[in-house]
């Protein structure tokens, strides 16, 4: 079966033909007709790639290590823990080391040479903190000016292994705020193991402070022991932190630390719990604010009064919901002259026992005001 179109219709379809090829632009004399590539932005046929990146340079500086992972495997408390990799120019240039950064303060890499001529070598030394208990994997990056390879990233990894266990390993914290009527009910425990001795001994247990109680649990067997840590009557709202010391029958590693960190949380709730004030576009420091709550919503809360103890403020204070809400702006006094950071505290004084001085902590940024330099002082 065939379509033909009728003979009028053949006429109409010839015009518009000649139509668009007399408005398709004409290529000039001597020139060569192209067909679109799989990159040719102009006809939108393929996917247009990035330029090709600039070739290494051949007379460039090449830096080469003989290992860009160690593993210490077992490193007993305390021991010696570090490593030396060896950095060899291999190329025609002088190799620069810009830096050589750990991703821990725990591991410090050292350098004793930056400048590395061609075909010599340079020891990277590289130490771990051995005093911290558990297995740990640690980078250290390296930059320099080899185009090939920028930045070289080493591996150091390894188990500091000991005679007592601690679990928690990194510290006790309690995730959610502790409600403070709460407080003396909540636990946490600390358990304490060892492989290598017969017995687990404490001797003794000390804290760094006055508000934390803990109890001494007999474990499954002579070797295993349990701390059971939790807040005492009376606790105070706010950031709880506190360092707990147990000493142990253990050779080097004797004395346990185990940080503790909570949020005991009072009938007031602050929003945000820090105040920072932020900058206008024209690089003007605008006001702050804060909403001071009634958690327990009795209907009864007072905000006596809200003062600056930093001395850079100028505080108001406005009710919102009666007995529930009050909202506190504050903003710099028209007599502040200081530039750069500023820190302080606003001290709220409440009808409420337990709340009666409850302190929300602020910062900020002035920018230093530039002097006309013809302006005589």
């Amino acid at each position: 079966m065939s379509f033909r179109l009728p003979p009028a219709r053949r006429v109409e379809l010839v015009y518009v033909l000649a139509a668009l090829a007399l408005a398709a632009p004409q290529p000039g004399p001597g020139a060569r007709a192209q067909l679109p590539g799989p990159d040719d932005k102009r006809t939108g046929i393929g996917l247009a790639t990035r330029a090709p990146a600039a070739a290494p340079d051949a007379n460039g500086a090449r830096i080469q290590l003989d290992s860009d992972v160690w593993d210490f495997k077992d490193v007993e408390y305390g021991a010696p823990c570090e490593h030396v990799f060896k950095i060899t120019n291999h190329g025609r240039a002088t190799l620069v080391i810009t830096s050589a950064v750990a991703s821990c303060g725990c591991t410090v890499p050292t350098l004793k040479r930056k400048d590395i001529p061609p075909g010599q070598s340079e020891d990277l030394h590289v130490t771990y903190d051995s005093f911290r208990r558990g297995p740990f994997e640690k980078l250290v990056t390296v930059t320099s000016n080899d185009d090939a390879r920028p930045r070289v990233a080493l591996t150091i990894k390894g188990n500091i292994v000991s005679d007592v266990n601690v679990s928690p390993l990194h510290g006790v914290y309690w995730m959610n705020p502790v409600p403070r009527e709460d407080a003396g009910g909540t636990k946490q425990r600390v358990t304490l193991t060892t492989s290598r001795l017969p017995q687990l001994v404490v001797r003794l247990v000390e804290c760094d402070n006055p508000h934390l109680e803990w109890k001494l649990v007999d474990g499954p067997d002579a070797r295993t022991r349990y701390l059971d840590l939790g807040f005492r009557k009376g606790t105070p709202a706010g950031e709880f932190n506190a360092s707990l010391r147990i000493y142990t029958n253990g050779g080097k590693d004797s004395i346990l630390v185990v940080p503790v960190h909570a949020t005991i949380q009072g009938d007031i709730i602050l929003s945000p719990e820090h105040l920072y004030f932020p900058v206008s576009k024209e690089g003007k420091l605008q006001e702050a604010e804060f909403s001071v709550n009634d958690r327990k919503e009795r209907g009864d809360l007072e905000l006596k009064s809200a003062s600056d103890l930093g001395g850079c403020l100028v505080v108001r204070v406005r009710e919102v919901q009666h007995g529930r809400q009050y909202k506190v702006t504050a903003g710099l006094r028209p007599d502040f002259r200081k530039s750069g950071v500023f820190y302080g505290s606003i001290l709220l004084r409440t009808n409420r026992a337990g709340d009666d001085s409850v302190k929300i902590d602020y910062s900020g940024y002035v920018e230093p005001t530039v002097q006309p330099a013809n302006v005589k002082r």
